[in-house]
């Protein structure tokens, strides 16, 4: 009797095969974004990694052997509606990175290890200067945030139609980049940035670069005063996962 019902079994499992029904191998994790966008060799910084099928994660890794990784929390998140499930992910965990005060690269690879497979990479900035966090309400030219020249700025299109406003001080002749981290880093902002004088009149405007959909802005400062930075989303959305850094330089004369 057991000799008779393991071959019934095992035509009903090549049977399956042959139509096509053969049991589907649960489909490993993917990450969406991990805020922040940065981390700073030798500080503890706490991560949230936003995805799909994170919420079984046993392990985070990152590409550095010598970094510390600590797993603490993981949990199922709401997503705003069915269509953007697969862009921000339902599921996230958080995490403690440190890595070496030495570490010598520009950016760092993190991954999440489920029981269903590993997930494919995922790269961070490398930040060398202190941050400056994006302040709200920062939505217009009266409540722009003032930041110096140079600056790296941390921040977030929070919701549709948000604008995110900087103020800083110029001279004339003074050549300056304006550039944003997002995309290239997972994030779902399409970023548009935009340079403003002191009288609210558009001097430049850039929306994506040649390879990627990260606008890259250069300008010479016409005169000495007062100038404004706007970032947007091009598609006028925004959202928890709406991040990006934003790189004001000056170049040497």
């Amino acid at each position: 009797m057991r000799h008779g019902r393991t071959i019934a079994a095992g035509s009903l499992c090549f049977a399956l095969m042959v139509l096509g029904a053969e049991p589907k191998k649960p489909e490993p994790p993917t990450i969406t974004t991990i805020a922040p966008l940065g981390i700073a060799p030798g500080i503890k910084t706490r991560l949230t990694v936003r995805g799909l099928r994170l919420d079984t994660a046993t392990a985070v890794r990152c590409q550095e052997p010598k970094a510390t990784v600590k797993l603490l929390k993981k949990s199922k998140v709401g997503a705003p509606n069915p269509q953007s499930l697969q862009l921000i992910g339902d599921t996230q965990v958080e995490a403690e990175v440190i890595l070496p005060p030495d570490y010598p690269k520009r950016t760092v690879t993190v991954t999440v290890v489920t029981p269903s497979g590993e997930s494919p990479a995922r790269a961070l900035l490398i930040e060398r200067a202190p941050i400056v966090e994006e302040k709200e309400p920062n939505n217009g030219f009266r409540q722009a945030q003032r930041i110096a020249l140079p600056s790296e700025v941390g921040g977030r299109i929070e919701a549709s139609k948000d604008v995110d406003l900087y103020r800083f001080e110029g001279k004339a002749g003074q050549k300056i980049t304006v550039e944003i981290n997002a995309a290239r880093l997972g994030s779902t902002l399409d970023a548009l940035v935009t340079l403003y004088d002191g009288e609210g009149r558009i001097l430049a405007s850039h929306d994506d670069a040649a390879t990627h959909s990260d606008p890259i802005l250069d300008a010479k400062l016409p005169t000495d005063g007062v100038y404004y930075v706007g970032v947007i989303d091009a598609n006028d959305e925004g959202g928890p996962t709406y991040l990006y850094r934003l790189s004001l330089r000056l170049h040497a004369p």
